[in-house]
């Protein structure tokens, strides 16, 4: 009489949907890893292009341009530096929809001054 021997694959089945579900959840934070800004929706958001110059106002003051943290004095430099080699790129404006229009008239006037030829300001796609 032969012994049989039987293998239950339903646990590893389990357990691999669980890490699947637990890898989807936590990549759109893995993606996402700038400042947390909090855009205005919008019906006529298009997707940004990655020639863009990338300057994001969040609300509590902090500054990032292209995915570096500045302040007020380092944000001209930055923008010089990259607009220099390419004035043609457009300056992506990605400020939070809590901040007042006064909060970033200062960033508008500063990337006219830095040579930018087109300037737009971010939003996000009405759901």
């Amino acid at each position: 009489m032969e012994q049989q021997i039987n293998i239950d694959l339903m646990p590893l089945t389990s357990m691999a949907l669980i890490i699947l579900l637990i890898l989807m959840i936590m990549s759109p934070g893995i993606a996402n890893r700038g400042i947390d800004v909090n855009l205005p929706a919008s019906e006529t958001a298009e997707d940004e292009k990655p020639a863009n110059v990338v300057v994001a106002l969040a609300a509590d003051g902090k500054i990032e341009v292209d995915g570096i943290e500045t302040d007020i004095s380092g944000l001209r430099p930055l923008l010089s530096g990259e607009l220099k080699t390419s004035p043609e790129r457009v300056v992506m404006i990605r400020a939070d929809k809590n901040l007042l229009y006064s909060d970033i008239e200062f960033v508008l006037r500063l990337c006219r001054e830095c040579g930018a030829e087109k300037i737009a300001i971010g939003a996000e796609r009405k759901k």
